[in-house]
């Protein structure tokens, strides 16, 4: 049973409530405070109970007593009278950060660790942008950035060159900031599908149209307090943000109504602009959200942004840029809007209430929108996480034409950017495929530190299907068109790799940026003999576009395309993820020089697996997958064969084949279909994924043919079956780890490792049981005799998990010296894992010449 929740995170939980919680929005809670018997006064009790039954199932191992302490602490810190919370936001920033010229670095006396781990947690919590805005709030000028650097001289020094990102997911790869611009200046063009909104889990305010009425009003809500701070800092004639909105000479009913033009009349529009004000900061009904949108447009002006086809184009569209100015030298608007904001309600607005009502509650709908798209610490599970990462999509479509160009710019943050490989689905049309790679070219980044660009094409694992309105699995074999498992989303691959594959014909210069091909998402819905026809097809035509290169564009030096596989992530028994990942080496998908995405399985523990799920439950197909490939190990002689082992996985097999196919089954036989079904001349000569007709030519092929197409054995398949850890499986997975290990490394394959990812979808544990260090060793410590593999560290992604690449290497560089292991060692440990990420990477040199990129794209000069 998982232990007590670390304490860092609980006090990060109590220090972010009162800034990003819906209870502290419903409150309106302008500080916090204690009456004259050193009790929480009537609001911040309120607020504490909504912490109390929030943090309650998250606290696992903490009393009561401890987590009210833990939350006094972080609310007061020692100070006995009411905190305004513009003083809590500053002494919560300055607890964590400081100034350090322009910029905003970790404050990192007397140690790193505890700091870096803190903070890890605190910025899952809250905006990390709105504590550099209150780190820079004495500042003369704006910070010169958004970010704060966790890096230390040290640390940075190593990172200045040859750093590669090689897992982004480009959907996923903007800074919050960005989106958040993006979304705010579009919004009123750009209406939210609201459908789209309430996947992944119920948003903010309670449902989807709810959501997108407070965007909208947040939108209306920030054009106001940037008008009223703008006209206090260049003409200084406005007393307070209630005159500002009220007052028949004010700003809004003087000047902004009039130049609306709305059709209702001046007072109407004024009308509409105070309900939105009001809804954000009271909540409750508002005008429908395309009423606020025509209103925000009349604010705007008449003429609509452009296309946002770069991050240049994001900023240009953020009305505020008019007042603040738009450079790559300073942080983004919305920093600067809050820091501005800050400033004024601790100097001379701090009577101004209604100001610092409507600012705060702005604040608030910007965390919580930040809240929901991040990865909530706690939930564990790549389920969990994918329904993080679908709320992402209609909230970035605003930006989504610029998100190539904003993923570099984000990459780029505080470390010397070498090289980046961009992931993103194919399309079905070999145009559109051909489209997508000259806008990830991104040749608006034409500095001399240009990255070397490579997009990654990945096919995406998906459980299900709507077919005549019903969701269908896609495993199940009652397709009517192709009468077999995994058909139509099999043909939807094949349409992906042949698009791909027409693409590379048509325009073989396309492989400067197309660098690889991937599989991602729901690990453990579809096996991988789904995806060896889709690999063959783009790697056989991928080695035709590169032999023509080869003569036309011999100084570009193209390699070989490469793939890499999400595998080894999620699993249900390690067995099962160890068997996911070596069948990527056992049946060609990845080759020599190829990469693996997480691949957690090698590296976990055994022992410790073993003791945390004694008993777990499977489904009996998958069940007896795991024990055909041990018993195939055994058979090939690269295990030792344990003579009780093998009668007890027999006996066991045995039993599974019963129950799955009606009667007892040859193993051998079965151990050959497994092998068969893997292999591309069999999948053809069946006609996958069209099998209606087909009449297989020998025994092992009625068995593909059955297990492909036969309804009742799949549904006996799904059964579920209670497996128990015995000593005889546990022997096996620490063999079969470490042969798994000496594979992976002979074959100069890379695991692709992403921190937080790991963090947060996994258990990452104490430093010395994390799976990278069964990859690689850490210098002085206790694993020489691991195998070595080629280990890479990137972030996957950004907004869902909170980072960036310089952070990657920062948290674990925390977690090194937590671990007792002394700086030299954990240095010289990380900047071998960036020559490992460099070393790995699929992207080409040419690809940072612009005369190259501009000869695959030329109307992109």
């Amino acid at each position: 049973m998982p232990g007590p929740v670390d304490v860092a995170y609980l006090r990060a939980a109590c220090e972010a409530f009162p800034l990003a919680s819906e209870a502290s929005h419903r409150q309106l809670l302008l500080s916090l405070g204690k009456n004259d018997e050193h009790l929480l006064d009537a609001p911040t009790q309120k607020l504490a109970d909504a912490l109390k039954d929030w943090i309650r199932p998250r606290s696992r191992g903490h009393s009561l007593e401890s987590l009210r302490q833990i939350r006094d602490l972080a609310w007061f810190d020692e100070t006995p009278g009411p905190v305004d919370m513009a003083d809590y936001l500053l002494r919560l920033a300055k607890r964590s950060l400081t100034q350090r010229g322009g910029h905003i670095a970790l404050r990192t006396s007397p140690t790193i660790e505890e700091p870096l781990a803190h903070f890890r947690w605190l910025s899952l919590l809250l905006p990390p942008d709105l504590l550099v805005a209150a780190c820079s709030v004495d500042m003369r000028t704006d910070p010169a950035v958004d970010y704060a650097d966790l890096l230390t001289p040290h640390l940075a020094s190593r990172l200045e060159k040859d750093v590669a990102e090689t897992h982004l997911h480009v959907g996923a790869a903007s800074s919050f900031q960005l989106l958040w611009i993006g979304l705010m200046s579009r919004l009123p063009y750009h209406p939210l599908d609201t459908e789209k909104l309430g996947r992944g889990g119920t948003p903010p305010f309670g449902s989807p149209h709810s959501f997108h009425r407070m965007l909208q009003a947040a939108a209306m809500t920030r054009l106001f307090l940037a008008g009223f701070l703008w006209r206090r800092d260049r003409i200084g004639r406005v007393s307070s943000f209630q005159s500002f909105i009220d007052d028949p000479e004010g700003p809004l009913r003087r000047c902004i109504a009039p130049l609306a033009a709305w059709p209702a009349g001046e007072d109407d529009f004024v009308r509409v602009c105070v309900l939105a004000l009001r809804m954000v900061v009271f909540g409750g009904d508002a005008p429908p959200a395309a009423l606020l949108a025509s209103a925000h447009r009349r604010l705007l002006g008449p003429k609509a942004p452009r296309s946002a086809k770069t991050m240049a184009d994001v900023l240009e569209a953020d009305p505020l840029t008019e007042w603040l100015g738009g450079s790559h030298d300073v942080a983004t608007t919305e920093t600067r809007l809050s820091r501005r904001g800050l400033a004024y309600l601790l100097h001379e607005g701090r009577k101004d209430r209604p100001f610092a009502r409507a600012f705060w509650q702005y604040q608030r709908i910007r965390a919580l929108t930040f809240r929901h798209l991040s990865v909530e610490p706690g939930t564990a599970g790549l389920g969990w996480f994918q329904q993080h990462y679908e709320r992402i999509s209609p909230l970035r479509s605003c930006i989504d034409g610029a998100g190539f160009d904003v993923a570099v710019h984000s990459a780029r943050r505080g470390v010397g950017l070498a090289a980046i490989e961009m992931r993103t689905s194919p399309e079905r049309s070999w145009a559109k495929v051909r489209d997508l790679v000259r806008e990830a070219c991104v040749p608006s980044v034409d500095d001399k530190a240009r990255p070397e660009v490579g997009l990654v094409l990945h096919f995406l694992k998906k459980d299900s299907r709507k077919h005549a309105g019903k969701k269908r699995l896609n495993a199940d074999p009652r397709q009517r068109g192709h009468g077999c498992r995994f058909g139509a989303f099999s043909f939807g691959c094949m349409e992906e790799a042949a698009a791909i594959a027409v693409a590379l014909t048509h325009q073989p210069e396309l492989l400067l940026v197309l660098r690889g091909i991937d599989v991602a998402s729901d690990e453990l819905s579809v096996p991988t003999w789904a995806f060896v026809l889709p690999f063959e097809r783009v790697r056989r035509a991928a080695h035709r576009a590169g032999a023509r290169l080869a003569r036309t564009h011999p100084h570009w030096k193209v390699k070989p395309l490469g793939a890499t596989y999400h595998a080894g992530e999620d699993f249900r028994r390690l067995a099962e993820g160890l068997r996911r990942m070596h069948e990527l080496l056992e049946f060609g998908l990845l080759e020599a020089g190829d990469r693996i995405g997480h691949g957690l399985a090698a590296g976990v523990d055994p022992e410790r697996w073993a003791r945390e799920h004694p008993v777990t439950v499977q489904p009996v197909e998958e069940r007896l997958l795991d024990l055909l490939w041990e018993l195939d190990w055994y058979k090939s002689g690269e295990l030792p064969a344990d003579a009780g082992r093998v009668e007890q996985v027999r006996a066991e097999a045995l039993d599974l084949t019963k129950r799955m196919f009606g009667a007892c089954q040859d193993l051998d036989h079965l151990g050959l279909a497994r092998r068969s079904l893997h292999e591309s001349a069999v999948l053809r000569r069946l006609g996958y994924p069209f099998v209606h007709g087909r009449v297989p030519e020998d025994d092992i092929e009625k068995l593909v043919h059955r297990y492909l197409t036969d309804a009742p054995m799949f549904a006996r398949g799904q059964d579920l079956v209670e497996v128990r850890m015995s000593d005889g499986e546990l022997r096996m997975l620490r063999l079969v780890g470490h042969r798994l290990r000496v594979e992976i490394a002979r074959r100069e394959m890379t695991i692709e490792a992403n921190p937080t990812s790991n963090l947060l979808i996994n258990d990452m544990g104490s430093v010395d049981s994390h799976p990278a260090f069964r990859f690689q060793p850490i210098p002085g410590g206790s694993r020489h005799d691991e195998q070595p593999v080629q280990l890479s560290i990137n972030t996957d992604d950004p907004i869902s998990f909170a980072t960036s690449l310089g952070d990657e290497y920062a948290y674990l560089y925390g977690a090194l010296l937590s671990g007792k292991v002394g700086a030299h060692h954990a240095l010289q440990w990380l900047a071998a894992r960036r020559d490992d990420g460099f070393r790995s990477r699929f992207t080409l040199p040419a690809s940072s010449d612009l005369k190259a990129v501009h000869e695959l794209s030329p109307s992109r000069r």
